[in-house]
């Protein structure tokens, strides 16, 4: 890549549009497409922030009081309930690290916790966010067919809820009875495609299920109906029914987390830290640093089939 003048206006960054300039900022970095699609939108709303407060277009105006002014915005918002205390960090990571990719140094850098005084996220089960056996069962018992064979793909396989409905059911079945796996390729967060393994005939059976409501769309959107429509009709029965699509996949983590483990995980035991390996060793009949690398292995295996690469998503789901 030919080297910037840092000089120019927005740092050479090959825009005068100070928006689509942090974009290059992130394509220089070489982050991924998701990133760069999630980041540029948490940039363009510190843009519009500064143009309208202080009338700056052109990032070498920035200041370090700027970023601080605009993390107290995000402060306010945050406290008013009208930002999550995760959405507040993540919007104002992303103007530190393009400004630090821009300027080639850390300068402007405010720091959430120790420079802005937000609340330190936690994104640490506490309590299980899993649907039980029994309110599944009820929920499915009350539902239409169509809508308990979705959500019995999303316990089973542990699909998110675009995905459970713009899956192949008779394609995943060959692939199951097959090769014991089945791609996810449809609906997947940025685009990422993932496998899961078939390890319980619940699985299979779920998949049988749901080919009676596949659609000449081959998928198990009716072809009445377009994604936007269906997923509006699926939420609005939902809602009436004590559960969530996102327990679901819970529900698979958890119980992925006790298949591979032997035991439950942090979050169902009502135990984390040492309290769980130490447990987890005793049950294990292992040393805790074999019972840490236990738990590390079945984080990396569930963050994989969920569709994440990181096993810090996995403290949502099984706590720690």
């Amino acid at each position: 890549m030919k080297k910037r003048n840092r000089s120019a206006r927005n740092f050479g960054l090959r825009n005068r549009c100070i928006i689509r300039a942090g974009c290059n900022a992130l394509k220089d970095e070489g982050a991924s497409f998701v990133t760069q699609a999630v980041n540029s939108s948490r940039w363009r709303q510190f843009c519009n922030y500064i143009k309208i407060e202080h009338n700056i277009l052109d990032m070498r105006e920035i200041r370090r009081t700027h970023v601080e002014l605009y993390a107290l915005y995000l402060k306010t918002q945050q406290e008013l309930g009208q930002l999550s205390t995760s959405t507040a960090h993540d919007y104002l990571a992303a103007v530190n690290r393009i400004l630090e990719i821009a300027r080639g140094d850390r300068e402007l850098r405010v720091a959430a916790v120790s420079d802005a005084g937000f609340k330190r996220r936690r994104n640490i089960a506490e309590k299980s966010k899993a649907t039980s056996e029994a309110a599944h069962d009820y929920a499915c018992s009350r539902m239409s067919p169509h809508l308990s064979a979705i959500l019995q793909l999303q316990r089973a396989l542990g699909l998110r809820f675009e995905e459970s409905l713009k899956i192949h059911p008779t394609r995943a079945l060959g692939q199951a009875l097959g090769s014991g796996r089945i791609q996810i390729t449809a609906g997947t967060k940025g685009g990422r495609p993932r496998e899961i393994p078939i390890i319980s005939n619940d699985q299979i059976n779920a998949v049988k299920n749901a080919i009676q409501y596949q659609g000449q769309r081959r998928s198990l959107i009716p072809d009445q109906l377009n994604y936007a429509q269906f997923k509006r009709w699926c939420y609005s029965e939902l809602k009436t029914l004590g559960i969530t699509f996102h327990g679901e996949r819970h529900a698979y983590a958890n119980s992925r987390y006790q298949m591979l483990t032997g035991v439950k995980s942090p979050v169902d035991r009502g135990k984390s830290g040492r309290e769980h390996i130490a447990e987890l060793a005793n049950c294990r009949e292992v040393t805790l640093d074999e019972a840490n690398n236990l738990d590390l292995e079945a984080r990396l295996k569930i963050a994989e089939e969920l569709g994440h690469s990181r096993t810090q998503i996995t403290n949502n789901y099984l706590g720690k």
